[in-house]
C-alpha cells in the first residue's frame, strides 16, 4: 500500500494551517494536533524537505505580512519554525520548490506581486532558506512552477504575467543557477502554470 498522503489545507482569514492526516483508502480526517499559526493571510502553501531529513516540511505564503513561514515536519505531524523563518518577502501570491543552484538542497522561487518580481529563495542543510540578491523581472506575477522543461538535467523556471498576459521561461544553467540569457515570453493567460508532458 502507497504511504498515506496529508494535505495541507490554509486557512486565510485565520491565518491558520491546517494538516489532513490520510487513511491510505483516499479518507482523510485532520491532525490532532489541530490548526498551526502561519502569518497574516496564507495565500500558497508547499511541501518539501528542506533541511535534508526524509522528512515532509513546508513552506507557507504570507500575503498581508509579506512573509515567507518555513516550518520544519518533526515526522509526526507537528513542526518547528526553520531557522531564521519567517523570512521578509513583499507580497508573496505563489511558491515554487526546487534545487534551482545545483548544491542538492530544496530552494524556494516565490511571486511577489507588489515588487513585480520573481525572489528566489536558497536552502541549506539546516532548512534555513536566504533570500537571493537575484531578482527576475514580473508584471503582477500570479503562478510560479520549477521543472526540467528542455531535459537537460537542470531546474528552469517558468511563471505568469498578469500584468502582461503572458508567461516567462527561464532556463537552468552552469550549476543549476537560472539565466537570464534565453529566457522566452510566451503569450498566454494567466491564471495558473503547470509542468508536464501533454503529448503522452
Amino acid at each position: 500500500m502507497d504511504r498515506p498522503l496529508y494535505p495541507q489545507t490554509c486557512c486565510s482569514g485565520s491565518g491558520q494551517i491546517w494538516l489532513l492526516l490520510g487513511d491510505g483508502n483516499g479518507g482523510f480526517t485532520p491532525a490532532a494536533s489541530g490548526a498551526f499559526a502561519a502569518g497574516i493571510k496564507p495565500v500558497a502553501i508547499v511541501v518539501a524537505d528542506f533541511n535534508g531529513d526524509g522528512k515532509a516540511d513546508l513552506a507557507i505564503a504570507n500575503q498581508n505580512d509579506d512573509t515567507v513561514s518555513v516550518l520544519l515536519g518533526n515526522g509526526d505531524a507537528s513542526f518547528i519554525q526553520a531557522p531564521g523563518s519567517p523570512i521578509p518577502v513583499p507580497g508573496p501570491v505563489a511558491l515554487a520548490v526546487g534545487d534551482l543552484n545545483g548544491d542538492g538542497n530544496a530552494d524556494l522561487a516565490v511571486a511577489d506581486s507588489i515588487g513585480d518580481k520573481v525572489a528566489i529563495l536558497f536552502g541549506s542543510s539546516s532548512g534555513a532558506l536566504t533570500i537571493s540578491h537575484t531578482f527576475f523581472p514580473a508584471s503582477n506575477p500570479t503562478a510560479i512552477v520549477v521543472g526540467d522543461f528542455n531535459g537537460d538535467g537542470k531546474n528552469d523556471l517558468a511563471y505568469t504575467n498578469a500584468g502582461s498576459s503572458n508567461v516567462t521561461v527561464l532556463p537552468g544553467g552552469w550549476r543549476g543557477q537560472l539565466q537570464r540569457r534565453g529566457r522566452q515570453s510566451v503569450p498566454s493567460g494567466f491564471g495558473a502554470v503547470l509542468f508536464g508532458d501533454w503529448r503522452l
